[in-house]
């Protein structure tokens, strides 16, 4: 990015790459006005800010709708309009949210009975949640409005961040563990049985993750400190990742299986003067090998060729993508949203959609016309949560469904049918018509009806089956993706993410039985477009969700044709026989037991619900749930139609984010790069890091960085934080010691202080010591209870082996509400770190065999 400055109103910047300029960036400073324009200075966008420097506008030159943004004199948005889509937002007199009223629609209420954050949420139908927090507005619990309570909470303790969700109806607290610098330590579900423990090594990179018999081992390259190998081993099976780099690019990627070494692949990669990949070269252990090219526009930074794809624009709202078959158009509103799409082979038409939204940018209905002259039109409707609840087929009224005070479906129609679903406080399906449901104590669904499910420690669906018929195993790597499917039959489906720029896209998939390699190519916006088989290339369409429909030959012949259910079933099949693993929004499928795996998550098109709850993604998006109440159903497939809404929250107001909506990557034309040096890095997770540091030239580096990414000469108001209120945190529970206390960790001991430096000691060799310090404080009984709800109790061991524990012991227990404080007399160190092994030794083999217990029973 190079400064330029003309005349004393004027300031730009010129957006350099290899040399070219491809953008300039002028602001006006007299009329507070930033424009941003191509190489050959034609207007893209024009940003409105006001005397603070709060955008105002965003006008894009190329009829794309405008956003225009109004605040209050203290910085808080009070309303927004973006095409036929507004917000308006009303504040009390203490400058607090009191409405946000989406037209149409009603609005959204917050009240406030003390603090700054609200603590009645009034959702548009009227059904209310309560939340209550302590006094430095941490969140505490949140009542559902069907009068179930989520609890959040914490405690630091010796190195040691613990989170606490107490989860309505379970016995304990899902819990997770981090360091001070925010590093997972463990995980541990309310049964206690189920533990996920994370290890580092001496750069507080991951060196082990241990879950129920599986170990995951993380070797690093000691000249670049870079992933080496990935290896996991669990029971019999076992697969090793291996990683090359050329720099700090990926240079090669491979994945080896012990168990079959038929089934392993090695990808190399080449790459553009821009750092972009252009090349993935894929070679598999039965000699099969295969190339994807990619390339991309000079100017834009956009995908041109994909394969045998071209891709072009020839108009702003309009795409091409081609090859020597076949032809898809798409038409894009001014929102940037699909309404129209055709597949043309030759002169012939053989797909065409054409997709319609509401003014509350909700989809409305979209259409689908096939070159046999069958079509199909889907409308929907909503209620006033935006609960979707009618949807019509071809204008009659097919699907109904109604909604519990919770967000859950209760009640499903459809046509002349209907069913009934029950749910428990905690949003967990009871019975579903004549079927019941029956989940762990952990809340995992262990059994459908007539079908048994097994996850495993890692919260992972790791096998299904149904008594006498079937069973089905599913095995993940390193990274937790799903990576083969195995069957009582004999049937082997591996799956392989080689684009490693996009560790989550399936690329291909192989079927060990018919020997059938099958590679995948999606659009840049992560839908299915494309499947090599056996060197034959076919075309896949989807619906608007990603779903896909029909699957053409190079001749425009119908090879396999779809259809779904508003939840995701799969209602038709024209060609059973043919395998293709993709369904509902681009899930894995298995048609025997009608589950979907979604992003290793699993999803029951049955019911419209998550069989696995969420409770890490409820603690991760903690600070949303005010704004998306909904959150905290651990259950609730959140985006059953409206995909196109995910991760585009508005009003949008960043440049980049404009920039890719007009056509211009950005990140594409000039790569961030961490200051590690990575291209392209991945949003760190912080929120748990206890104290970061950072050194002044880092902290240059980054603002620099940040400068050439966000595209603008104005820096960020500091009038307001455009609506950030701070972190919701849980609330911190009270810890056992009082105040003057320090607590620390030095040499692998506990050490602790009071506030004039006296040390304290809790393990004594004296046993003596005991009767003497009970009396100084006055303690005459082996139990006493204090005010404060903290109880002591004397425990005075004898051995029964004398000879070999000659001394009597005496354990004093300080036990709090969420901690417990032992002191020992009569014992030392050695011992008791060998004490608490053992117990921890009887604890696992306890766990491991209620486990155990637990899948006798599910057989």
């Amino acid at each position: 990015m190079h400064d330029t400055h003309g005349a004393a109103d004027y300031k730009g910047k010129a957006f350099l790459i290899n040399g070219e300029n491809l953008l300039t960036v002028q602001y006006d400073r007299e009329t507070h006005t930033e424009k941003i324009m191509k190489k050959d200075l034609q207007e893209i966008i024009t940003i409105q800010y006001d005397d603070s420097g709060l955008p105002t506008s965003f006008s894009p030159a190329n009829g794309h709708h405008a956003l225009n943004i109004t605040y209050r004199q203290d910085g808080h948005i009070s309303h927004w309009q973006y095409g036929e889509i507004r917000e308006q937002r009303i504040y009390n007199d203490a400058r607090l949210l009191q409405e946000r009223l989406s037209s149409p629609g009603a609005p959204y209420t917050f009240r406030y009975r003390y603090g700054r954050r609200p603590t009645d949420i009034l959702m548009p139908s009227g059904l209310q949640y309560y939340l209550e927090y302590d006094n430095q507005g941490n969140l505490k619990f949140l009542r559902t409005p069907g009068l179930g309570k989520h609890y959040f909470n914490q405690i630091t303790s010796i190195g040691v961040q613990r989170y606490l969700y107490h989860i309505l109806e379970l016995e304990n607290p899902y819990i997770e563990e981090y360091d001070a610098n925010g590093k997972l330590l463990q995980v541990l579900f309310p049964s206690e049985q189920r533990k996920v423990v994370y290890k580092y090594n001496t750069y507080a990179q991951p060196e082990h993750v241990y879950f129920d018999g599986t170990d995951i081992h993380f070797v690093y390259d000691d000249n670049i400190s870079r992933l080496k190998t990935a290896e996991i081993k669990w029971n019999s099976y076992n697969a090793i990742e291996h990683f090359e780099y050329a720099g700090t690019l990926f240079s090669q990627y491979g994945i080896d299986f012990a168990m079959d070494r038929s089934l392993s692949a090695v990808s190399t990669y080449a790459y553009d003067n821009n750092f972009r990949l252009t090349e993935i070269r894929t070679r598999f252990g039965k000699n099969f090998t295969t190339t994807c090219n990619m390339a991309y526009d000079t100017d834009t930074g956009r995908l041109n060729s994909l394969k045998s794809f071209k891709f072009d624009w020839p108009l702003v709202d309009s795409e091409r993508i081609s090859d020597s078959h076949m032809t898809i158009t798409s038409e894009y509103d001014n929102y940037n949203r699909l309404q129209a799409m055709k597949y043309k082979f030759g002169e012939k038409e053989a797909l065409e959609f054409s997709v319609g939204f509401d003014t509350m940018n909700r989809l409305h209905h979209w259409s689908m016309r096939l070159q046999e002259g069958m079509s199909s039109d889907y409308q929907y409707v909503y209620d006033i949560n935006g609960n979707v609840v009618d949807i019509l087929l071809d204008g009659q009224s097919t699907w109904r469904y109604r909604y519990d005070n919770n967000g859950n479906i209760n009640k499903i129609s459809e046509r002349e049918t209907y069913r009934i679903l029950e749910y428990d406080v905690g949003d967990r399906l009871k019975k579903s018509g004549p079927y019941q449901y029956k989940y762990d104590k952990d809340g995992f669904l262990i059994q459908q009806h007539n079908q048994q499910i097994t996850f495993n420690s890692n919260g992972q669906f790791i096998g299904i089956s149904k008594r006498s018929t079937c069973r089905r195993m599913y095995i993940y790597d390193t990274q937790g993706r799903l990576i083969m499917e195995d069957n009582n039959f004999g049937g082997i489906l591996v799956f392989f993410y080689m684009n490693i720029e996009k560790p989550l896209l399936i690329t291909h998939s192989y079927n060990h039985t018919t020997s059938e390699l099958s590679q995948y190519l999606y659009h840049p916006n992560g839908k299915l477009i494309g499947m090599e088989r056996n060197n034959i290339f076919y075309y896949v369409a989807t619906d608007p969700m990603g779903s896909p429909l029909v699957i053409f030959n190079k001749d425009g012949g119908i090879v396999k044709k779809m259809s779904y259910d508003p939840l995701g079933k799969l209602e038709s099949d024209s060609s059973p026989g043919y395998q293709f693993v993709f369904v509902f929004q681009g899930g894995i499928y298995s048609p025997v037991t009608e589950l979907v795996i979604l992003n290793s998550r699993v999803y029951d098109t049955a019911i419209g619900h998550w069989i696995s709850p969420g409770y890490s993604q409820v603690l991760k998006n903690l600070r949303d749930i005010p704004e998306n109440l909904l959150l905290t159903n651990n259950y609730r497939f959140m985006d059953l139609i409206n995909v196109h809404v995910q991760r585009k929250n508005l009003p949008i107001t960043s440049i980049t984010n404009w920039l890719l909506m007009l056509g211009y990557d950005v990140r594409s034309l000039a790569p961030d790069i961490s200051y590690s040096g990575e291209i392209r890095p991945k949003e760190k997770q912080n929120q748990h890091v206890l104290l970061s540091m950072s050194s002044a030239f880092e902290c240059t580096f980054l603002r620099d960085m940040d400068s050439l990414i966000t595209m603008t000469n104005v820096p960020k108001s500091k009038v307001s934080p455009l609506q950030e209120s701070g972190d919701l945190e849980p609330a911190p529970l009270p810890f056992i010691f009082g105040n003057g206390v320090l607590l620390s960790y030095h040499d692998g001991k506990a050490v602790v202080t009071l506030s004039d430096d006296t040390p304290i000691s809790l393990i004594k060799p004296d046993h003596a010591q005991a009767d003497i310090d009970l009396n100084t404080l006055g303690i005459k009984s082996d139990v006493v209870l204090f005010e404060n709800n903290i109880n002591v109790t004397v425990h005075r061991n004898k051995h029964v082996d004398f000879r070999q524990n000659p001394n009597p012991e005496t354990d004093i227990r300080l036990r709090g509400k969420h901690s417990v404080i032992n002191i020992r007399y009569g014992t030392t160190i050695d011992k008791e770190r060998k004490r608490l092994l053992k117990h921890v030794k009887e604890r696992a083999v306890t766990h491991a065999w209620a486990r155990e217990n637990g899948f006798c029973k599910i057989i």
